[in-house]
């Protein structure tokens, strides 16, 4: 299994390295592009999310990792932010009128329609996300 892990700080200026970084371990681990494209869009949503919403201190950090076998990729995502399960939100209404619709919730249901699962847990007042992507 070929495994990389890197930290940022959580501010919106990481997030273009930090798509960089996907990118990069996605190829050198030799992932077909659809993949390299459906796993950096699932790494905006969740990291997006970790810097909007975890509301961590400006000490804290992003963790990601990536670790790919000949079955598939995982991406695990960790914070230090407030505990909060995103897979206990409910799916948006996607049948409804977009002027009709409520304001966000379509970054996690658009993992969830990508990823082949998605897992969350609070471990060592970590947020930690796991999303895994088969080949």
């Amino acid at each position: 299994m070929c495994k990389q892990s890197s930290t940022w700080p959580p501010v919106p200026a990481s997030l273009t390295p930090i798509l960089a970084w996907v990118r990069e371990c996605l190829t050198r681990f030799g992932v077909a592009n659809q993949t390299v494209q459906q796993l950096t869009l699932i790494s905006e949503e969740v990291v997006v999310n970790s810097i909007n919403y975890a509301q961590a201190d400006s000490q804290s950090q992003i963790e990601l990792t990536l670790a790919h076998n000949d079955d598939g990729v995982l991406l695990e995502l960790a914070d230090y932010g407030k505990a909060f399960n995103p897979l206990e939100t409910e799916d948006p209404d996607t049948d409804l009128p977009l002027m009709e619709r409520e304001q966000g919730g379509l970054g996690i249901f658009f993992v969830k329609q990508i990823a082949d699962r998605v897992e969350y847990r609070r471990d060592d007042g970590k947020n930690i996300l796991t999303v895994w992507k088969e080949l």
